[in-house]
């Protein structure tokens, strides 16, 4: 049993729900980065309650590259640019990681505006299958389409230059809440509310709980959000809705710090089912983002590890490299 298991199990408290846990987020990592702008503050901890522990502290550690100052017996040299601190949090439970992503992809600058597209670049890698077929990896290029189309270039595990793979026409992106479709201009600028989220995120499965093929609440409810945060144009205000909407699971893990598949460090957060298997998201806490998902399920596993996203004017051609 790990540490969040633990805590989990021996609660003594009702789980606070989304408003409740929206309240306060902004400012565990503010004097962090007020730190980094700054470079002379003093990082404190402060000890925060949460839905996974009854007691959870986040230690933030501040450290300062010092500059040293001229002697007294020789001529003063020009002062050098202030070295930028380093600033480092270091958590000790999931919720702790879920808290910072939060705040921090509430702060993210980079907004969807009015591009056109929203791309999304990843590499991926399936294996353990059974069928060699199946087992493959390749790089996969998306610009989702706002206003219109989208348009997906995928190397399917062929050995090709990807500027010569074709790239393939899709629909444009929408979200679908309750029988109602929303355009990402829509979402971004405030459609959805609290509730209409949480059911986006649980696909509305409390109205229907028989549903068939169903998994498990906080299984479904993990990916939907993963997907969202990884590979959508959502704004900053809705990855951090989304954030906070995941500080209401339980059974959600850490192992500490973890490397993705090109060597970023991040922070492992995992869900397990019997049935299911495991699901691990490598997240940054410090920009929300997620940097790596993994699937591990009956011996096979598949992962998705993203290098890039951001708002694209364009899409290419056959025969053009992405731009």
């Amino acid at each position: 049993m790990t540490l969040d298991d633990l805590l989990v199990a021996t609660r003594d408290v009702v789980p606070a729900g989304a408003p409740a846990l929206a309240r306060g987020r902004d400012d565990m990592l503010a004097a962090a980065r007020d730190d980094v702008m700054n470079r002379a503050r003093v990082v404190r901890s402060r000890k925060r309650r949460r839905v996974f522990s009854a007691v959870a502290a986040v230690t933030v550690a501040a450290v300062v590259v010092g500059v040293t100052s001229p002697s007294e017996d020789r001529a003063p040299q020009p002062a050098a640019a202030p070295a930028t601190p380093v600033v480092e949090a270091e958590f000790t439970n999931a919720a702790q990681i879920v808290e910072a992503a939060a705040t921090s992809a509430g702060r993210e600058p980079a907004e969807l505006g009015d591009a056109p597209y929203w791309k999304v670049v990843s590499e991926y890698a399936q294996s353990g299958s059974d069928r060699p077929d199946e087992n493959s990896e390749g790089r996969r290029t998306i610009w989702k389409g706002v206003d219109g189309p989208s348009v997906l270039r995928d190397t399917f595990g062929e050995d090709v230059a990807l500027e010569d793979v074709r790239p393939l026409k899709l629909p444009q992106a929408t979200l679908t809440v309750r029988g109602r479709t929303y355009t990402w201009r829509e979402v971004n600028a405030g459609a959805l509310d609290e509730q209409r989220i949480h059911e986006l995120l649980t696909d509305d499965e409390e109205g229907v709980p028989d549903k068939e093929g169903r998994a498990p609440h906080e299984w479904y409810f993990f990916k939907q959000a993963g997907e969202l945060l990884s590979d959508t144009p959502a704004s900053p205000a809705v990855r951090r809705a989304i954030w906070n909407e995941m500080a209401t699971l339980t059974g959600v893990t850490t192992t500490g710090k973890v490397t993705d598949a090109i060597g970023r460090t991040g922070w492992d957060l995992t869900i397990r089912d019997k049935d299911y298997g495991s699901q691990r998201f490598v997240v940054d806490p410090s920009t929300g983002a997620i940097l790596q998902s993994e699937t591990v399920g009956r011996g096979v596993t598949y992962r998705q590890t993203y290098l890039e996203a951001g708002p694209a004017e364009t899409v290419p051609a056959r025969g053009e490299p992405d731009r």
